[in-house]
């Protein structure tokens, strides 16, 4: 008789779940008033956004805000007094996504 040898083979495997997320996110700015002497300090945008738990970037004339898409919407207020009188003031609001 000869020798025999006895071979284990062990397999391993693992799996694991993505996220498939495709669609681009949309941003809208809804209220975006007149900035005066009352709401200078404290001036209100608000909007809405396709990404909850997603941050919106909001810039208003150089001043930016983070907020958080809550129920497709959000709001924040800046501080913009810093920003120069007589101009045109630009608003802007991006969506992140994941």
């Amino acid at each position: 008789m000869g020798n025999t040898k006895k071979i284990i083979i062990t397999f391993k495997s693992a799996t694991t779940t993505v996220l498939k997320d495709t669609i681009i996110p949309t941003v809208a700015i809804s209220t975006s008033p007149l900035i005066n002497n009352a709401n200078k300090a404290v001036y209100p945008v608000t909007g809405t956004c396709s990404e909850n738990t997603r941050t919106v970037t909001v810039n208003v004339g150089g001043v930016s805000a983070t907020p958080t898409c809550t129920a497709l919407a959000w709001s924040t207020t800046l501080n913009v007094t810093g920003v120069a009188d007589g101009a045109s003031v630009s608003v802007t609001a991006n969506h992140t996504d994941v």
